[in-house]
């Protein structure tokens, strides 16, 4: 319910669409320019350049999936290839890594001052993967239309074998699975394993919701929806009502929470559980008004 991560989402009403992506650019270019000013060489060099909405793209869409600082400089390098590609010669030839890690710290904190709720979510639901993995126990909650969702990561133990293969001797390398629990993995997969299950759940009730109000052609995939043109209106109003329905009746950060809490016996971790972040004043009824929500 973060207003103003809500609005920069479309979440709110507004008459023009919002555009995230391109907001952070606009952020980082500004502190481009203010570093380039105190006589920063990289700084200048990517104003030169140019940063695009896609240079900040992957960076904003994974931060709810755990992405970190470091991926975020992979996300910069990948965009500069792809832009060199398209013809568009970058001036970092002898360096690519010290530039991108750069500009990578320069968009993590532009993300950091739209996006803090985004961020505060992440470390809530990798506080408790962490918790429970120490009593190397599995994830399981309900998603909100009460689809079980089973979170297991164990330890892989890597070994190598020795074969032959036309007349030659080969080392390949397996992976087998131990019984332990990989705590780095729970951690990493909790958040865009939780998103993923709402966004599943966004699916399954708009779903129900359109076939209600007569619509019988879908094109589903993940997070994106698709009708014939004549029931695109229908889809939209559907899709915002499952929405509303789904973050009003339920406190999803709070249901997950509990549930898990009530799954580990050691009443000392219970007790470390992370409080449920605070949360903002947007009004998910407004989903309703919102033109740019789905389009």
């Amino acid at each position: 319910k973060d207003e103003k991560a809500g609005k920069l989402v479309n979440c709110t009403p507004s008459s023009d669409p919002q555009d995230i992506y391109q907001l952070v650019a606009d952020s980082v270019t500004a502190q481009l320019k203010v570093d380039a000013e105190k006589g920063n060489d990289l700084a200048k060099a990517w104003l030169k350049y140019g940063i695009k909405r896609s240079t900040t793209k992957r960076s904003i869409m994974t931060i709810c999936y755990g992405s970190t600082r470091y991926s975020c400089t992979d996300f910069v390098i990948e965009d500069l290839t792809k832009r060199k590609d398209k013809g568009e010669d970058h001036p970092f030839i002898d360096d690519v890594f010290k530039p991108a890690t750069y500009l990578a710290s320069v968009i993590w904190s532009s993300i950091g001052d739209n996006l803090i709720s985004a961020r505060s979510g992440m470390d809530f639901l990798q506080g408790i993967a962490r918790l429970v993995a120490q009593e190397q126990l599995p994830i399981h909650w309900t998603s909100p239309v009460g689809f079980p969702v089973y979170q297991a990561y164990p330890e892989m133990k890597s070994f190598r074998i020795k074969t032959m293969l036309m007349g030659e001797v080969i080392k390949p390398r397996l992976k087998l699975e131990t019984e332990k629990t990989d705590k780095i993995r729970m951690a990493n997969g909790i958040a865009p394993n939780f998103v993923h299950a709402l966004d599943s759940s966004a699916m399954m009730k708009t779903v129900n919701i359109a076939y209600e109000k007569g619509i019988r052609n879908f094109c589903n995939v993940h997070d994106s929806f698709g009708t014939t043109a004549g029931d695109v209106e229908n889809l939209t109003v559907s899709l915002k009502q499952a929405f509303i329905e789904m973050f009003e009746k339920t406190d999803v950060l709070q249901s997950f929470k509990d549930e898990v809490q009530n799954q580990v016996v050691d009443e000392k971790l219970k007790s470390q559980f992370p409080e449920v972040p605070v949360k903002g004043n947007l009004e998910i009824d407004k989903l309703k008004d919102c033109d740019f929500f789905f389009s």
